[in-house]
């Protein structure tokens, strides 16, 4: 390990060298273009300069790729043409001028085609992939990819194979497929070492890295990660060694292995230091106080922050102060120094508090700042009295006498009016607070009548939709929903209004992703934006982490009703919905989310009244555009209240921008994968010959939800009560697999209902699942569900969907394990379901068993195929083999057999390791999946 260490301060040596070598290229390079007079040559220089200066002057890189596309037209020179296109569209890449970027490098393509260079064509081919999954468009960027490597295969250019067998990795591994990644990145990093390229070699074994890290086998990643360091320390490349000591500090910090892992972040930090990577230092401050804290050296822990909070001020990182400022704080506290711990806390809540809060703050402040002057005044004014007073009694006692009657008076008078003025007050506060009361109840009865009506509205009309009608009903039809959903977007505007006022507005913290929630608002508002003949582009930050924590829904609310407007008040040109990374580290990462568009502006008079309740631009907004005036200040107080911020600009005629600060917590990848599969499963699925009761007072609803039911499912089969008292006489005499149970109703409602059931029914019926459903808001209705024993409920209007996955769920569950197992990829427990007779707890202890034994086990097969041990290494194999049967893990039982033969005859290293890497890679994959199976069960 000391040698380790010592090869990688060496390498930190060399950097500085390679950085000077590379500097001394960049000068010739320069001088020769000074002096060169040949057209061809100066444009070939020019392009080579520019592919140099993309890596760290973008401006530079474009400047002289421009110069020599220019050259080269004027000269004719198509081979230069085509390479300046290449070179302009990989700077268009680093901008995020993506549609910019496609256009040059099919430029290239074309004439490189005419030119019949094959392997341009490839390099081209590859730079389109790129471009292409940089947006995310996966399906274009393998289509790329592809040809690229059929290509390559033709003509046996090898490292065109390689290149594109690790885009084709990378690829994969932002589809999540670690398997297919792992795969091709093997392939690329065999070939590269070969054709002696140590640069890709690098990025090859970086990326099998975090592959290994992520699938938890923490040694294949350390031995990928080093010799990654390496190479990259030769080629002089500081961002990539800094990050990757830093993974390296933090394999061994998870291990709890606290002075090696220092050690690899003491190696980042230097290096960042040298190249000045200011956001890399604060990064790496942060993971070295924490390392300290974890073993209690608080002192320097608070050194570290405390270098952190010098950088951090010093840029103006808002975000970073707050979360160091917390940090101290905790440190403070824990080394029992109480008094600096408040002074931190106090700093961290300062910057918390909202905007308005911190106004209202200044004004209280400003305001006991008066009252003490006005205090003062009047102590100055009686100490004076007080002087003149003593003058007066040294001349007569019966003037200080009357003086003095006078002032007792005065006092009285004073404290009788102040008395009336606070009676005053408590009784306007205490009609406010009846009056605020009220409002609330009138709010929530009147939101529930009207949302009932409604939810009949918007699904009647989505059922003759989907009739035959002509043309003119087709129209009168979509007018109607139309109408009623903009009328909800009203009522719900209202009901988000009174949620936050009665403190009811709650946020879940779960795993979502952002591009997920920005492409669904775009789906949403395409059409919107198609009927305008505008653009809307979503522009989503590669950085930001896959999968955040946090709440999508409300996000999904505030990105919809900015975007919304933006449509609405923007007439030509675009609009973007751009989210950047601001900072990231071991706690959550720092988004910025921007709504721009090319539309009338806002004047600036009416920018500080925009986020104002009721308030729009003008009465002619209102007429023209509809709308309560309340959703930029719902938008408002839903960021603020989860510790955001959100300001406007703009300019008239020219476009505004709305720009949204939130930090969000990093989420699980591989659980938000399994849920989403699970949900899928659950609305394709089919229900059959479900007999079903609903619940409901209101004759259109029972009407409507009936023909959606149905609509759904052909084969099920709806009974109608009409109160609580009617669905528990039909629960006594027929069975039903499950109720969907309206709360509010005559005679017995939902949830008295629902308590006689669960108490008193004798039959099966008593254990029935029941859905309620609810147009309330306000009072609490979906914890009253939940406590009366209701299994869940959905609000109306109904989102059928959602309805529809609720049933599926309820209905189809079962005692073993889920309907979904299909959606594992290596582990199939039917085997062992039906050994076990479907027992969930004998097939658990099994998983328990498997998943104790298979880390040791693959562990001596690595031991054994390095020590030559065929005896032994067999013997392992066949002791692993009855185990992977039971998870039917199909892929590898063949492979195990096959390496159990080398306790008979010989056979090859290198294919013995093949086979043992194979049994490993899909061992880790099966642990995975069956640690995710063990929660269902």
């Amino acid at each position: 390990m000391r040698i380790r260490f010592f090869i990688i301060i060496l390498l930190c040596v060399v950097i500085g060298q390679k950085s000077i070598a590379q500097q001394q290229l960049l000068d010739s390079l320069e001088y020769q273009l000074k002096i060169e007079t040949a057209h061809l040559k100066k444009v070939d220089l020019l392009n080579h300069l520019s592919a140099l200066y993309s890596k760290t002057d973008r401006s530079k890189a474009m400047d002289y790729a421009t110069r020599a596309l220019t050259i080269s037209n004027n000269v004719n020179y198509p081979e230069g043409i085509a390479e300046s296109y290449n070179n302009i569209g990989v700077v268009h890449n680093l901008l995020l001028e993506y549609e910019k970027a496609l256009e040059s490098h099919l430029l290239a393509h074309k004439l490189y085609v005419g030119l019949d260079d094959k392997k341009k064509v490839i390099e081209t081919l590859n730079y389109l992939g790129m471009t292409h999954e940089m947006q995310d468009v996966y399906d274009f960027a393998e289509e790329y990819y592809g040809k690229a490597m059929a290509q390559a295969q033709a003509i046996r250019y090898e490292e065109g194979i390689a290149t594109t067998r690790s885009l084709l990795g990378g690829l994969y591994l932002k589809k999540d497929d670690n398997i297919k990644a792992l795969e091709y990145y093997l392939s690329a990093l065999n070939a590269f070492e070969k054709l002696d390229d140590a640069n890709n070699e690098a990025a090859c074994l970086k990326s099998l890295g975090t592959i290994y890290r992520e699938m938890g086998n923490n040694e294949m990643a350390l031995n990928r990660y080093i010799r990654a360091l390496e190479l990259f320390g030769d080629a002089g490349n500081h961002r990539e060694t800094a990050a990757i000591s830093h993974n390296i500090g933090s394999i061994y910090y998870d291990r709890a292995d606290y002075a090696i892992a220092l050690n690899y972040y003491q190696i980042s930090l230097d290096i960042r230091k040298r190249i000045n990577d200011y956001k890399g230092l604060i990064f790496s401050y942060n993971m070295i106080s924490d390392l300290y804290t974890k073993q209690q050296q608080y002192d320097k822990a608070i050194e570290y922050l405390n270098k952190a909070l010098v950088i951090v001020k010093e840029k103006g990182l808002e975000l970073e102060i707050k979360s160091i400022y917390e940090n101290l704080s905790h440190s403070y506290a824990n080394k029992s120094d109480y008094q600096n711990a408040y002074k931190y806390a106090k700093l961290y809540y300062a910057i918390k508090d909202s905007k308005e809060t911190t106004e209202l703050q200044a004004k209280l402040d400003a305001e006991s700042k008066a009252r003490e002057i006005e205090l003062l005044n009047k102590e100055n004014e009686m100490r004076d009295l007080e002087i003149r007073n003593k003058e007066i009694l040294t001349y007569t006692v019966s003037g200080a006498f009357i003086l003095l009657c006078a002032l007792l008076l005065f006092l009285y008078r004073s404290l009788k009016q102040k008395g009336q003025v606070n009676a005053d007050l408590q009784k306007a506060k205490e009609r406010a607070e009846a009056s605020e009361q009220v409002k609330e109840k009138f709010l929530a009865y009147t939101s529930h009548e009207i949302r009932t009506p409604l939810n009949a509205v918007v699904a009647m009309s989505a059922l003759i939709a989907k009739t035959d009608l002509n043309e003119t009903q087709q129209r009168h039809v979509g007018t109607i929903r139309s109408s009623a959903e903009n009328m909800l977007v009203i009522v719900n505007d209202i009901l988000d209004l009174s949620k936050m006022e009665s403190g009811m507005m709650e946020f879940e913290s779960i795993d979502f992703m952002l591009s997920e929630v920005v492409k669904d608002v775009i789906r949403m508002l395409h059409f919107k934006a198609d009927e305008k003949g505008l653009k809307l582009v979503a522009d989503i930050d590669k950085n930001i982490p896959h999968v955040l924590k946090g709440d999508p829904v409300r996000l999904n609310q505030v990105i919809l009703n900015l975007a919304s407007n933006a449509l609405k008040f923007t007439d030509r040109g675009e609009v973007t919905v751009k989210a950047k990374l601001v900072e990231q580290d071991e706690r959550g990462a720092a988004i910025n989310i921007q709504v721009r568009d090319t539309g009338r502006g806002i004047p600036q008079e009416k920018l500080s009244t925009i986020f104002k309740r009721f308030k729009q631009v003008s009465k002619e907004t209102s007429r023209k555009f509809g709308g309560s005036g309340l959703g930029l200040a719902i938008t408002k107080q839903i960021i603020e209240q989860q510790g955001g911020d959100i300001s406007v600009t703009s300019k008239l005629n020219k476009g505004t921008i709305f720009s949204i600060n939130l930090r969000f917590k990093i989420g699980n990848k591989s659980m938000l994968e399994y849920s989403k599969q699970k949900d899928e499963a659950y609305i394709n699925q089919e229900v059959a010959s479900l007999k079903l009761l609903l619940v409901d007072d209101n004759m259109l609803n029972q009407e409507v939800i009936s023909d959606q039911l149905r609509d759904w499912n052909k084969d099920i089969k709806v009974d109608i009560a009409s109160n609580g008292k009617e669905a528990i006489e039909k629960l006594e005499q027929n069975n039903y697999g499950i109720v969907l149970m309206d709360v509010q109703m005559p005679e017995m409602d939902g949830f008295e209902a629902t308590r006689h059931i669960r108490k008193k029914i004798k039959n099966a019926m008593r254990n029935v699942p029941i859905i309620a459903m609810t147009a309330h808001a306000l009072d609490g209705t979906a914890e009253k569900c939940i406590e009366s024993g209701m299994n869940d409920y959905v609000s109306k209007p109904i989102d059928t969907n959602k309805l529809f996955r609720k049933i599926n769920r309820l209905s189809t569950k079962t005692n073993g394990i889920n309907k979904d197992q299909s959606s594992f990829k290596i582990v199939n427990l039917s085997h062992l379901e039906k050994l076990t007779n479907n027992d969930s707890g004998k097939i658990k202890k099994y998983i328990d068993i498997f998943l104790k034994n298979t880390p040791q086990d693959l562990k001596v097969l690595h031991q054994m195929l390095e020590e030559d041990n065929h005896e032994e290494l067999g013997k392992t194999a066949h002791k692993m083999k009855s185990g992977i049967a039971y998870m039917g893990i199909k892929e590898v039982e063949m492979t195990l057999a096959r390496i159990e033969e080398c306790r008979y005859k010989k056979m090859d290293k290198e294919l013995l390791t093949k086979m043992v890497k194979r049994v490993d890679q899909f061992c880790s994959r099966a642990v995975f999946e069956l640690n995710i199976i063990k929660k269902d069960l």
